[in-house]
């Protein structure tokens, strides 16, 4: 198994001005959304992971309304960093191209208003 890469702040920043190429997933649970979300991000919380990935591909996209791609860049983040790592070590594990966001919503709360830290 592949260790996750770390991104940082300024790497995801710039990717998303850039509009590269990746999918950001966000793995808090439904109720800390209302503290906001990364852009372009899309939601699939921790505790729905294994499961969600056991779903066939059309029941998932059905339920989570995107494709998690084994073939494209995946960064994955939450709130401080832990359940983060947590994610895209099982991520890895499993074939995913999956990369931690460390920082997570305390670390990019400092740049954008509309993202608060809890």
């Amino acid at each position: 198994m592949s260790e996750p890469r770390i991104v940082t702040r300024e790497e995801l920043r710039a990717l998303i001005s850039a509009k590269g190429e990746y999918v950001l997933v966000d793995v808090r649970e439904s109720h800390e959304l209302v503290h906001g979300m990364i852009p372009t991000a899309v939601h699939l919380p921790l505790s729905e992971l294994a499961a969600a990935i056991a779903l066939a591909p059309t029941s998932f996209f059905s339920k989570y309304g995107f494709i998690l791609p084994k073939d494209e860049r995946i960064i994955v983040y939450c709130r401080s960093g832990s359940r983060s790592s947590k994610a895209s070590f099982y991520l890895c594990s499993i074939g995913y191209p999956a990369e931690n966001f460390k920082g997570s919503v305390l670390a990019w709360s400092e740049i954008d208003s509309n993202v608060k830290a809890h």
